[in-house]
């Protein structure tokens, strides 16, 4: 269980906006909490957390710098950390069947995530079964990402962050949205997988551009089926 500390100090990682006064002896007694910090030569530290790690070649000074702020977020995040929408810590996702596969549908403030389950025996010929569906919300409303450029990139990295989050697990993964250019996010989350997450990223079967607000659940399922089966 996480000490009052540990809970205040992962909330301040997913700030907003980035925090710039994180102590680095609580950050160390967090890791060690959720995983373990191994010091090296020069001032050298590396941050564990299951498979995942991070290595500061020059850890210094009373707070972490903005570069290790993000750093150590996007760790916290690819080991399944991270803060609800009130902002209190959430422990890893409980894990799903390996290999299960995923249909992301992608607007640029909301992002809703269907775990798929596709039976070859389904006697109603292929039948994909969504489980669970998770809706992720991005907190800016269009007007403040058109004001703020910066405020824009930071909360759409947080947004990306908690989808890829939930992809952690495994499985194929279908993304639909709509639009073109900046607009289209999901070629925006492709550029961020490719970019952050290659791993992830090459688990991406399909990118489809469809009339999402015009589609039931339904018809998003038919687009993952046909995705996953082609």
């Amino acid at each position: 269980m996480l000490s009052t500390v540990h809970r205040r100090t992962l909330e301040a990682f997913y700030r907003h906006p980035i925090a710039h006064n994180l102590d680095r002896i609580d950050v160390l007694s967090l890791f060690a909490k959720l995983g373990s910090v191994e010091h090296g030569e020069n001032s050298a530290v590396t941050y564990t957390i299951g498979d995942e790690h991070h290595r500061v070649t020059k850890s210094r000074g009373h707070s972490l710098m903005t570069d290790e702020v993000m750093a150590l977020r996007h760790l916290l995040t690819r080991a399944g950390w991270g803060t609800d929408e009130h902002g209190s810590p959430n422990p890893p996702m409980e894990a799903v069947a390996p290999n299960s596969d995923w249909l992301v549908v992608l607007e640029a403030t909301e992002a809703r995530l269907f775990h798929l389950d596709l039976r070859a025996n389904d006697k109603s010929g292929h039948t994909i079964h969504a489980r669970n569906p998770h809706r992720i919300l991005c907190h800016f409303s269009h007007a403040e990402q058109g004001r703020d450029a910066e405020k824009r990139n930071t909360e759409e990295a947080r947004f990306f962050d908690e989808i890829t989050k939930a992809l952690l697990s495994g499985g194929k993964i279908v993304l639909v949205g709509h639009g073109a250019g900046h607009s289209n996010t999901t070629q925006q989350f492709s550029k961020y997988l490719h970019t952050h997450h290659p791993l992830i990223f090459k688990r991406v079967v399909n990118a489809v551009v469809a009339d999402i607000g015009q589609m039931t659940d339904g018809q998003l399922l038919e687009l993952a089926r046909t995705a996953l089966t082609a």
